[in-house]
């Protein structure tokens, strides 16, 4: 992760505008706090899931992300009409979607033959 950020953070400097963080105001700060914690907390319970899963087990429960993501974005948008845009997913994305939640679902959490 640490390699995949620095080559990240190396590629977006030269389109990065420092200055413009002294014009945003409360609420934007109060967001980029409430990321930041997020991702800390995020990759913490990540961590400790892999302590006590089995990898594969995690990765099912990492496919759910992006679907969670868009429900609680739909559920936004309805809470706050105007405010919120609704994301636009056609028929082919939301059948590519669950086929990819359903394939990693099924790939990790399939029913394993008995051995020997």
């Amino acid at each position: 992760m640490g390699f995949i950020y620095v080559v990240a953070a190396i590629a977006l400097i030269p389109t990065a505008t420092p200055t413009a963080l002294a014009h945003i105001d409360g609420w934007h700060w109060l967001a980029i706090a409430y990321c930041s914690f997020n991702t800390l907390g995020a990759y913490g319970c990540f961590a400790e899931a892999l302590n006590h899963w089995e990898a594969s087990r995690v990765s099912a429960i990492l496919a759910l992300t992006p679907m969670s993501t868009l429900a609680f974005g739909a559920a936004l948008a309805l809470a706050f009409p105007g405010q919120v845009p609704v994301e636009q997913i056609g028929w082919l994305g939301a059948a590519g979607a669950v086929l990819v939640v359903s394939g990693s679902m099924i790939a990790s959490l399939g029913v394993r033959g008995k051995k020997g």
